[in-house]
């Protein structure tokens, strides 16, 4: 694929562009910069990263996803001046940039379960059971092309460049079957929120693979990871205890002792005296600063050696023909052709998050706000959705919401209109055993008929910070949410 490509924005802007007085900045530059300045953007700083920031056993120290994405930024970036000093290679560090920050926008409130509540009530239960998750990756992608407003009324979205929005989209785990239905959502929004051509050809193929088109999207995808290795282990233990995360450090241990003695690694004394520095301080059970900052030092280190090893692999080759990561280090063990030590690193990295998950999922603190949590996105959508079917109009009034917004989740409700009466949505459903036939019940066909009313909550919702979805929760319901 030409270089070009990765350059060209969403569509072509027909107004010019604002500039310094002999100041140029490359199109990655201005990517970042529209991201930085985005309302999208500020509003990460009151969504859940990991652990909600809310009553008594949290404190203002816990991650926010706009912390986060600024954390992915820092990894990536290190990265990138890793692989340009030692490989020579030239990854673009603005573009990084750009796609760190812009990775999560589309994130709902309440962390992932918003992702998995959206699958269900969108299309119902068998789509659930196929898709898992409307993932909140695709969500940031709209944000970036439709739902951001700080150029309208000149255009919607942030109109960014097509490799800033293919490493949007890919930083997390894709299917086929995911990009397929994507695709199609995706095109029913540009039929009504465009109002100039697109770069069609070039964002179809965006959508044509689930691995990420340039080495910037592949640097932030492992980083991505990576910065929820090294950070969100900080957070859980600052609402349990040392105690509660003394065993994953235990098992990093274990896990640099089985793997990495047979690896060849870049600076491999210090990263032996890093390790066993972390495991005499364990048995102390002392200094759990230090631990952690020994850790994070750690992981950067088999980071960097780990991309090096994958960009020594892709070479000058196209990954778009080379699935090297596709959104879990279990992909890095399949990859033909890969450095065994690259492979032996990714199982590392994989056991690593196998033990995260496990802590994760157990915490009482987390599992908790994660039940309310979903509770409260789930009431709400519903009496959203009960309101507008109720009034059975040809449009929905759309008089509940605040009065800037309501021009815009009219479009959502277009889009989604555009959707249920796309012959290829029809097709892709049927394909899937989705569609409502003559055994269907009443239920399954109006899911599909249902799907605009929905596609103005989803965007409505998704949007949220934890703490607005709270108050539009207590006014809508006139229930109280505890926060303890």
């Amino acid at each position: 694929m030409k270089e070009d490509f990765y350059k060209k924005r969403f569509f072509k802007e027909e107004f010019p562009e604002v500039t310094i007085p002999e100041e140029s900045r490359a199109a990655s530059k201005r990517d970042r910069d529209r991201i930085l300045f985005s309302r999208a953007f500020r509003r990460l700083s009151f969504k859940t990263q990991v652990v909600v920031s809310y009553g008594k056993v949290t404190n203002d120290h816990i991650r926010s996803r706009l912390t986060h994405s600024l954390e992915v930024m820092q990894i990536a970036e290190a990265m990138t001046d890793h692989i340009n000093k030692t490989l020579k290679i030239g990854v673009d560090n603005s573009c990084v940039a750009a796609i760190a920050l812009g990775h999560d926008l589309g994130h709902s409130p309440y962390g992932h379960i918003g992702e998995q509540f959206f699958s269900k009530f969108l299309f119902g239960r068998k789509f659930k059971e196929k898709f898992k998750k409307i993932r909140h990756s695709f969500q940031s992608l709209k944000v970036c092309c439709f739902l951001e407003k700080h150029y309208k009324p000149d255009f919607y979205g942030l109109n960014l460049t097509i490799s800033v929005l293919d490493g949007i989209l890919k930083h997390s785990n894709l299917s086929d079957l995911d990009l397929k239905l994507y695709k199609l959502i995706f095109d029913a929004y540009i039929n009504v929120f465009c109002n100039r051509p697109v770069n069609s050809c070039e964002i179809e193929n965006i959508f044509k693979t689930n691995q990420p088109l340039t080495p910037e999207g592949l640097i932030v995808a492992i980083a991505d990871e990576i910065a929820q290795l090294c950070h969100d282990i900080e957070d859980l233990r600052r609402i349990e205890s040392f105690n509660y995360v003394k065993d994953f450090y235990k098992r990093l241990v274990q896990l640099c002792e089985e793997y990495l003695p047979n690896i060849e690694l870049y600076r491999k004394k210090h990263v032996s005296n890093l390790y066993q520095r972390i495991k005499s301080l364990i048995e102390k059970s002392k200094d759990i600063n230090q631990i952690e900052r020994l850790y994070v030092k750690l992981l950067i280190i088999l980071s960097f050696t780990l991309i090096e090893k994958i960009f020594l692999f892709v070479n000058d080759k196209s990954l778009e023909d080379i699935p090297v990561y596709l959104g879990k280090f279990t992909n890095l063990q399949e990859v033909s052709g890969l450095d065994n030590n690259a492979k032996k690193l990714a199982t590392f990295f994989e056991e690593l998050f196998k033990y995260y998950n496990k802590l994760l999922f157990d915490s009482p603190n987390v599992a908790k706000w994660d039940i309310k949590g979903n509770e409260l996105i789930e009431e709400l959508c519903e009496k959203l959705f009960s309101i507008f079917k109720i009034q059975n109009n040809e449009e929905p009034n759309l008089s509940i919401f605040p009065k800037e917004q309501q021009e815009d989740l009219l479009k959502s409700y277009e889009a989604g209109n555009y959707l249920i009466n796309n012959e290829e949505f029809k097709k892709f459903l049927k394909q899937e055993g989705l569609y409502p036939d003559q055994n269907s019940n009443k239920k399954d066909e109006n899911i599909i008929k249902d799907l605009p009313i929905k596609f103005i909550i989803w965007d409505y919702v998704a949007g949220m910070t934890d703490s607005y979805i709270i108050r539009e929760f207590e006014s809508i319901t006139f229930k109280r949410v505890a926060f303890d």
